[in-house]
């Protein structure tokens, strides 16, 4: 089964970095889908010459306006970006954001945090930040966790949480896990079922991390 695995490049890579990262992004081999978030000045670069899916690592929910420095949906849609993530501690700004992304038909990439929460605070936080949203099959999920990685605790609570959503909406759904992932855990996380993909933070700047990770892949 492929597996998603999501480059998220925060504030990283200098100009002169991004087209000789772009060539070797392009050249690593493997049957999984790479999606790469680069830093918004970047994506222009990214939609132009990379072989892979592009996403933006923000975006506002207002469609055009007075504001500074943002980007909408419509913008994002004309340039090309199929993928925007939504990382937000307020969920109804959270949902704004999702329903602006999918009417322009872009697949938000949502984070839910967990903060030590039960596995019904984080459905909870799910439903807010999915109201209003008729299917979960053009959205996903990227289950975040900050503490050391605990296999067991981890499948457990996301297959609990899989579970509760699937029996909720009649709907599967595209979870993928963020946190602490490298080279040497990265086949731990994906023994778990529920968990169809990564997504690497800041270290995805490197090509050679990203090259190690995604070839001990199984």
């Amino acid at each position: 089964m492929k597996k998603i695995i999501v480059l998220n490049h925060k504030m990283t890579l200098l100009y002169d970095e991004v087209l000789e990262y772009i060539v070797k992004l392009n050249n690593i081999d493997t049957n999984n889908d790479i999606i790469v978030c680069p830093s918004s000045i970047y994506l222009e670069s990214f939609i132009n010459y990379c072989n892979w899916g592009v996403g933006s690592q923000e975006m506002h929910y207002e469609l055009s306006g007075d504001y500074n420095g943002e980007i909408s949906s419509l913008q994002l849609k004309s340039m090309g970006v199929e993928y925007v993530i939504v990382d937000e501690k307020d969920n109804e700004v959270a949902n704004k954001k999702v329903i602006a992304a999918l009417e322009s038909n872009i697949i938000p990439i949502i984070y839910l945090n967990d903060n030590d929460n039960s596995v019904e605070e984080l459905y909870n936080n799910f439903k807010n930040i999915t109201k209003k949203v008729e299917s979960y099959e053009f959205i996903i999920l990227a289950y975040h966790n900050n503490k050391e990685l605990n296999l067991t605790d981890m499948e457990e609570k996301i297959k609990e949480l899989k579970n509760m959503i699937k029996v909720n909406s009649s709907k599967d759904i595209t979870i993928i896990y963020s946190g602490d992932i490298n080279k040497d855990n990265i086949n731990k996380i994906f023994s778990i079922k529920e968990v169809e993909g990564v997504i690497l933070g800041s270290i995805s700047s490197s090509i050679n991390e990203v090259e190690d990770i995604v070839n001990v892949i199984d």
